[in-house]
């Protein structure tokens, strides 16, 4: 999901106080050490992979122009099979530069994203690619996939400029479908990847009173967005329902979990909106479906496995939630495993994994047998990006240019 990596700054904690959105983290120099050691590490700097260059922003350049929180500073690592991985990211454009040069800034400046596909067997390159993309036009994926790559069954769906692609693993462009180029897109895929839900709605606008800008809507000042689930094989529309711009967290084949005051809603296509949960801990939640009946639900105090119905099913959770943080989740493409990532702001142990101050862990649990199967605990200057196998046999972990695979015991 990569939705909760952050900022590790004042001005940007406060603007996520402020405007209720996850912040993308500030890539830096990581130094890697990882505990186990991992079955294979790449160096992908021999790959000409490089962390994007993030510009010096002042804070008052970051109230001034809310809109420099929209760029995607950090990379990406998914799986698209078993045995094949992609480690992306896009560039970061200095604005002020034409300014410093006497010149009007675009309206649109050039964008790209690069993309490098890497056997995960024997670690080699296997292509490296460039698309051509926009400019971001919401701080984070729940309401702008711009220049992502998301995998489904027997491939992966790139939203790159205004267009929506699906690809097979070996680069074989099979489907595209244009996209409104006034509008904004979110595309989210459901469990097992045969089904992905695409959200269009309109951007907001910038406004400045000062020194502080907002996003806002351009016409009524209502929000409204559409979705519509679809066929990750041939783009058919099955079902549709109107939302709230963003509101989606996660998709089922037919329905999708969203926050509604202190509570995490599921709204169906075809149903009226029934609460999941109420209160705490359900009120700083962060639901991800493992399939169409069960969702883990990421809390302060660690995570909850509930069925659609809200019954918990089981759970992983420490009272002492102000020593650590959980950061993110991930699942595997069949939902058989998911992942949690977990900082550590003391020496603490959770569900028996040892974890020194200030290092981070990626913990992967097994849904049916409902237990950890696996868990890596590393040393790095930034929160690391991190993604399952489609069958959840594999788990990468990236720590700045360093690629960390693991074998995921079978259970």
């Amino acid at each position: 999901m990569n939705l909760r990596t952050r900022y590790f700054t004042t001005t940007a904690s406060v603007l996520s106080i402020l405007l209720g959105a996850a912040v993308p983290a500030l890539p830096t120099r990581a130094t890697q050490t990882a505990i186990p050691v991992p079955e294979r590490q790449i160096d992908l700097r021999a790959m000409n992979f490089a962390q994007p260059k993030i510009p010096n922003y002042s804070n008052s350049e970051l109230f001034s122009d809310i809109s420099l929180f929209f760029q995607d500073v950090h990379p990406h690592v998914e799986f698209v099979s078993e045995s094949e991985l992609v480690v992306y990211s896009s560039d970061v454009v200095d604005e002020r530069v034409a300014a410093r040069k006497g010149q009007l800034p675009s309206p649109e400046p050039a964008h790209s994203m690069q993309a490098f596909f890497v056997d995960a067997d024997d670690g080699n390159l296997i292509s490296h690619q460039v698309w051509q993309t926009r400019r971001r036009r919401f701080f984070n994926t729940k309401s702008d996939t711009q220049a992502q790559i998301m995998p489904v069954r027997d491939g992966f769906l790139l939203h790159a400029n205004d267009t929506l692609a699906l690809y097979s693993a070996d680069l074989h462009k099979k489907q595209e479908i244009q996209l409104d180029p006034s509008s904004e897109y979110a595309a989210l895929v459901a469990p097992g990847g045969d089904v992905f839900f695409l959200e269009r709605s309109n951007p907001g606008v910038i406004v400045r009173s000062g020194s502080v800008s907002a996003v806002v809507n351009a016409e009524s000042g209502l929000l409204t967005a559409h979705g519509e689930w679809r066929s990750s094989e041939t783009f058919e529309k099955l079902r549709s329902r109107d939302l709230y711009p963003g509101a989606a967290q996660s998709v089922s084949s037919d329905s999708f979990a969203e926050r509604w005051y202190q509570c995490v809603d599921l709204q169906r296509a075809d149903s009226p909106q029934s609460h999941l949960c109420c209160g705490n801990p359900c009120s700083y939640g962060l639901a991800m479906y493992l399939d169409d009946r069960e969702i883990v639900m990421l809390i302060r105090s660690g995570f909850q496995v509930l069925s659609t119905s809200g019954e918990v099913l089981w759970r992983r959770e420490d009272p002492n939630w102000n020593n650590f943080e959980f950061y993110d989740d991930a699942r595997s493409l069949d939902g058989s495993q998911f992942a949690m990532l977990l900082f550590a702001y003391r020496k603490i142990k959770f569900d028996d994994t040892q974890m020194p101050k200030r290092w981070f862990a990626v913990l992967v649990y097994d849904r049916g047998q409902r237990t950890k199967v696996s868990s890596v605990v590393l040393k790095s200057e930034n929160a690391p990006a991190f993604a399952l196998s489609p069958e959840g046999h594999r788990l990468a972990v990236l720590s700045g240019t360093s690629l960390l695979l693991y074998r995921i015991p079978e259970t």
